[in-house]
């Protein structure tokens, strides 16, 4: 593959043409452009829902060659705990390139997120300031749902003008954005309209994702087509999390309380937020978990 095709097939994806992306990913080279090339693959692996080929592929692309690009998709496809430390190390190592820094600023927020940590926010906002988009602009918002003071009336101001974006991606994240802060706002009506919109989008990769807020927004019959469809896919790790947790949230009486502890389980170490929401609704039910979250 041409090397200058890479950023050709970085714009594809970005676009969700993942097909067209594939066809351009599909010729070996030599030397730092296989490792990105590899490192690509991987994602549209993860797209699939296939987090544990993202997970090979990134880790034999920074083996190869450790760039910003290769960097930043092994810290997503790491563990969260492991994904953090390479990528704290690789901000060290690049520090001074503007588009690195911001690329792997988004990646630890992202990953920081995970883990409940405030500090993603914070890379959050670096990511933004170093590199103005709609996908830094958009997760800056929605981790100042979880982390920060922003009123949500500005959130959603902020947030509305990517709903009608050329990308499909961009729409997603606008669109789980400001439903999350409609149901922080107690307007579930709200939050369902928009996720109804956005149904037709959702891809194996995004789907887990949609789960809990699909769960809490949406009619049951429709929420529980949707868990239809995320189980019909690959699951492990907090996909599976979100998965029970969806469940524990549509069920009622012992089967929800072991949903809720199981998914618990899997998300305290990787959905650290979610893991949260699962504490509430068990204590709802008058259930307790041994080691609830700080």
């Amino acid at each position: 593959m041409d090397p200058s095709r890479l950023p050709i097939a970085l714009r594809l994806l970005e676009g969700g043409k993942d097909r067209e992306a594939l066809a351009l990913l599909q010729t070996p080279q030599e030397g730092l452009p296989e490792a990105e090339r590899l490192a690509l693959l991987g994602f549209l692996e993860g797209r699939k829902g296939d987090w544990g080929g993202y997970r090979a592929l990134a880790l034999e692309a920074a083996r190869r060659a450790q760039t910003p690009l290769t960097l930043y998709h092994l810290g997503l496809a790491l563990p969260p705990r492991e994904g953090a430390v390479a990528l704290e190390e690789a901000l060290h190592r690049f520090r001074g390139n503007s588009q690195a820094e911001a690329r792997l600023h988004l990646a630890l927020a992202v990953v920081l997120e995970r883990l409940g940590r405030p500090e993603a926010l914070a890379h959050a906002a670096l990511a933004r300031l170093k590199a103005p988009s709609p996908w830094t602009r958009l997760h800056h918002l929605r981790l100042e749902l979880f982390f920060g003071a922003l009123p949500l009336p500005e959130v959603l101001e902020e947030g509305e003008e990517f709903l009608l974006h050329e990308l499909p991606g961009v729409r997603l994240l606008a669109g789980h954005t400001l439903a999350l802060a409609h149901l922080l706002r107690g307007q579930p009506r709200r939050a369902r309209t928009l996720l109804q919109g956005l149904l037709p989008l959702l891809g194996p990769g995004s789907l887990p994702s949609f789960l809990v807020l699909g769960a809490l927004a949406l009619e049951p019959l429709r929420a529980r087509l949707l868990l239809e469809a995320a189980q019909a896919g690959p699951q492990a790790g907090w996909s599976q999390g979100f998965l029970l947790l969806a469940q524990g949230l549509l069920e009622g009486g012992e089967a929800a309380r072991d949903l809720l502890l199981s998914a618990h389980g899997l998300l305290r170490e990787d959905g650290a937020l979610y893991a949260l929401l699962a504490e509430a609704r068990l204590r709802a039910l008058g259930a307790e978990v041994e080691a609830p979250l700080a």
